[in-house]
């Protein structure tokens, strides 16, 4: 029956869930209302004790939200019920019974047509820390923490932008002194995207590409002082200062572009290079220039020129591994990487052929020990071949490692004779000899001396005695008598 009872309840819940629209995601499981997304309220259990669940269609909605037919939502940028979910001096338009209006600027004052002057009698149409400031042909509603009356007797500060690619610097002063600590707002389409304060050199950094920005500064005060924000710089006939562009009558900060400001290849080269396949490289080196016309010997042409019979000046006919020298084609003894190489044994430096040094090393032993050969070229271990003769005649091949070494068994006696070859050339070989093994006596059979050291012992004792009886016998018995 409890179980019934249990089942009937749970459908009921559930049903209730589907008819007010919820989805299951919606009526999750919570402790309290800190646990359910935005919007949402925790509803305790009817009974017992175990988690609530939340719900999203309980009216009014909370504050920050609103009711979109359905369930609470939370307002999205620019959506607002009024002035204060907006940014300061903006207004909130349209909506009403519970829909969100939008964000948006507030005008204020009259008309001023093309000659920008300021408007006085418009600071009633804004919101309170706001002015009215010209705009195009009209005016709109700017940030400003004080009125003129409260105001007149602070110091005027300036602010400056320094436009850049890796950061754009507002500088901010005072009878040309820096203020540290001012409240700088970066501004898009009047909304703040950016804020700070200005550091001890009174300057704030931020960092943004692509169209313009305005800069607001916030009423200041230190040490006693006041210090009031710059108005806005109109623009109607006027031109711009430097990094500045005129947006609907107001001068506005222009921002360096993605273009400008994305990495240029070989922007930093040296002087005199040049930039191939975005790469900095040396320049090719100037052509020569031609050949003189007419001559009647060498000496009036180049050096890498010749007098032809025709009595002109023309190169030298050059080959694959020489110089020009006196206007005649010298050739080198060698060339590395060409036909004009060296014989075995020599290897081409400076194109000259040079004697490879090679040299084989080892030393004697004995029957059934391992023999050692080290083998070097040019000062360099070699990696190759050697050739082991042995006593008999025989021979054998040896592979050396990259130490240039290589071992073999000593199974005969006599000289064996290693080598080593360069196509069939013998460029250095060494002879070591293979003694027969040292007879060795065996156990248990020792000789004469070696039983005469160990019974050394009992001589001396021997001898000890003898010595005592002999001067017993000459001393001891002379002083008897």
């Amino acid at each position: 029956m409890v179980m019934r009872h249990t089942h009937i309840l749970i459908g009921l819940m559930f049903g209730l869930l589907i008819m007010s629209g919820i989805s299951f995601a919606q009526a999750a499981p919570c402790n309290q209302t800190s646990d359910c997304a935005p919007c949402g309220i925790c509803i305790p259990p009817t009974s017992g004790p175990g988690p609530g669940w939340c719900s999203y269609n309980m009216q009014p909605c909370l504050s920050g939200c609103y009711y979109d037919g359905e369930i609470c939502v939370p307002l999205v940028e620019g959506m607002c019920f009024g002035p204060e979910d907006c940014d300061p001096c903006m207004q909130c338009f349209g909506g009403g019974d519970g829909t969100p209006g939008e964000c948006g600027v507030q005008h204020c004052g009259i008309p001023t047509g093309q000659t920008l002057t300021r408007v006085t009698n418009g600071d009633g149409d804004c919101r309170p820390g706001c002015t009215c400031t010209p705009q195009g042909e009209g005016s709109i509603c700017t940030p400003i923490h004080r009125t003129s009356s409260e105001t007149r007797n602070c110091v005027p500060m300036t602010a400056s932008v320094d436009v850049s690619c890796e950061e754009n610097v507002v500088n901010v002063k005072a009878k040309d002194n820096s203020l540290e600590g001012v409240e700088v707002s970066v501004l898009k389409f009047y909304s703040t995207i950016l804020e700070g304060k200005t550091n001890s050199s009174g300057q704030y950094g931020f960092f943004a590409q692509d169209g313009t920005v305005q800069i607001s500064l916030s009423y200041f005060e230190k040490g006693g002082n006041c210090y009031t924000p710059p108005t806005p710089l109109g623009c109607g006939n006027a031109a711009c200062p430097e990094d500045y562009v005129c947006i609907k009558g107001i001068c506005e900060v222009k921002l360096k572009t993605t273009e400008e400001c994305a990495p240029k290849p070989c922007a930093d080269c040296p002087v005199g290079n040049i930039c191939v396949d975005n790469k900095c490289v040396a320049p090719p080196p100037p052509p020569p220039p031609p050949p003189k016309l007419g001559c009647t010997s060498n000496t009036e042409c180049r050096d890498e020129d010749y007098c032809n019979r025709e009595g002109n000046c023309v190169p030298v006919e050059t080959g694959a591994c020489g110089y020009v020298l006196n206007h005649t084609w010298k050739e080198y003894e060698c060339c590395a990487n060409t036909t004009f190489t060296c014989k075995t044994g020599y290897v081409c430096k400076v194109h000259n052929c040079t004697k490879i040094e090679y040299s084989v090393s080892g030393e004697d032993g004995f029957v059934s020990e391992t023999g050692v050969v080290t083998a070097s070229e040019d000062g360099s271990p070699y990696v190759g071949e050697l050739v082991v003769t042995k006593p008999d005649g025989s021979w054998v091949i040896l592979q050396t490692d990259s130490s240039g070494m290589a071992s073999f068994l000593f199974d005969q006696t006599g000289d064996w004779k290693i080598e080593l070859k360069k196509n069939g050339e013998i460029m250095s070989s060494v002879v070591v000899t293979a003694l027969a093994t040292p007879p060795t006596v065996p156990p248990g059979e020792p000789n004469f001396f070696d039983e005469l050291a160990q019974q050394s012992w009992l001589l001396l004792i021997l001898l000890l005695i003898l010595g005592l009886l002999v001067y017993r016998y000459y001393f001891a018995g002379k002083g008897s008598k």
